[in-house]
């Protein structure tokens, strides 16, 4: 009596079973992945017809092969990599997937099956022993990560054919400005005789002053190609920092008393030295002076400011001038990004002047920031290392 009860007992639980494993094979099937599961000897215990797919007719050989047993992973894996691997790699390679298998750690595998794609294969141990392996189609996001990595080398080999494009163009133009900048002031100067025209006297002027001008662009042009394609070098040597911010201020003055802005310099020690490019320092700060300059209101003042930090050297160049909105700061260290001046003219320059000053620090290992409130003014930050400082 007591068998019957435990046999009624027990058979609803058989039937339930039953149910709980057809639910079970339901899922893997309706996984939008390759599903299979191996015990802990790696025999194959249910898979679904996404991971019989992937592996092809490898699957339906080793089946066959398997008659009614349970195929066996490795066999698997032999039997699908015959097609990829080197004959002399093959046994490596079976290696290899067994001993990931049985590590099954969890962490993603990008794998590619031929005439199938990528997939990324997470496999994980159970309390039991068994491996369960769950894979996901990534071939889209293979194809498209090639196609960026592609665009990007095509980007980077374009910018190298530009940057040598002007660094070569930059050297042919400068030969024959020089030469006309050269007649200008003979001529000029009466070389050649006196110009008694007054109009004559003054388009000489301009060729003059146009010559320079566009000199002056070409060698910022050929700084920055020199830069971004690798060929510009340091030349280090010794030098006093303070004597180079009053040479910087000393080339602006007329600029700035013209316009009767107040140029002010703080600091530092008449002792503090330097071992950098002492030519690519000064025009990192002819160049943040000239802005600070440019965009200050007339009656303005513009402050020079050195200071010893814990992380290095720090110069600051601050203005009260027009200042810049968030469309500006994002723009000002882009090559050609010039700023139009929404409180008056915009003033002369190409919008190399930034961009430049930043690859100089940036070969120096230091970093020019800009702190900035339109209206209010500008507060642009050269950053360099401790290893600068003699």
């Amino acid at each position: 009596m007591q068998d019957q009860v435990k046999k009624a007992a027990r058979a609803p639980d058989a039937a339930q079973d039953l149910r709980d494993a057809a639910i079970l094979r339901e899922s893997i099937q309706e996984f939008p992945g390759p599903v299979a599961v191996y015990d802990e000897n790696d025999r194959l215990i249910a898979c679904n017809a996404l991971y019989r797919w992937v592996h092809g007719g490898a699957f339906e050989e080793v089946q066959r092969r398997a008659g009614s047993g349970r195929i066996r992973y490795e066999d698997l894996v032999r039997h699908s990599a015959r097609s990829v691997v080197p004959p002399d790699r093959l046994e490596a390679h079976v290696a290899d997937r067994l001993q990931a298998q049985r590590q099954a750690s969890g962490e993603p595998v990008d794998r590619f099956y031929p005439e199938r794609g990528w997939f990324r294969i997470v496999k994980i141990r159970t309390p039991s022993g068994a491996v369960a392996g769950f894979a996901t189609d990534i071939t889209e996001l293979k194809e498209t990560t090639l196609a960026l990595d592609q665009a990007r080398a095509a980007a980077e080999a374009a910018n190298v054919a530009k940057s040598s494009f002007l660094a070569n163009m930059s050297h042919e133009l400068r030969t024959p400005l020089n030469a006309i900048i050269g007649l200008a002031e003979a001529l000029e100067i009466g070389v050649f005789g006196t110009m008694e025209n007054d109009q004559h006297r003054r388009y000489v002027a301009d060729i003059r002053q146009s010559g320079h001008h566009l000199l002056a662009l070409i060698s910022d042009l050929l700084d920055l190609a020199k830069v971004e394609a690798g060929a510009m070098e340091l030349e280090r040597e010794a030098f006093a920092l303070p004597a180079l911010i009053e040479e910087c201020l000393a080339m602006m003055r007329p600029i700035a008393d013209a316009r009767s802005i107040c140029l002010r310099t703080e600091g530092p020690s008449e002792t503090l030295r330097l071992i950098a490019d002492r030519r690519k320092i000064k025009q990192v700060l002819i160049n943040i002076l000239s802005n600070a300059v440019k965009y200050s209101h007339a009656g303005g003042d513009v402050r020079v400011t050195a200071l010893l930090a814990v992380d290095g050297l720090r110069i600051e160049v601050e203005d009260r001038g027009i200042g810049l909105d968030e469309t500006g700061l994002d723009l000002v260290f882009q090559p050609f990004g010039r700023l139009h001046n929404r409180l008056g003219a915009m003033p002369e320059g190409a919008g190399l002047g930034l961009p430049i000053a930043q690859r100089f620090a940036e070969l120096h290992g230091g970093e020019i920031g800009i702190a900035s409130r339109l209206g209010k003014g500008t507060l642009v930050t050269l950053r360099l290392p401790p290893d600068i400082l003699a």
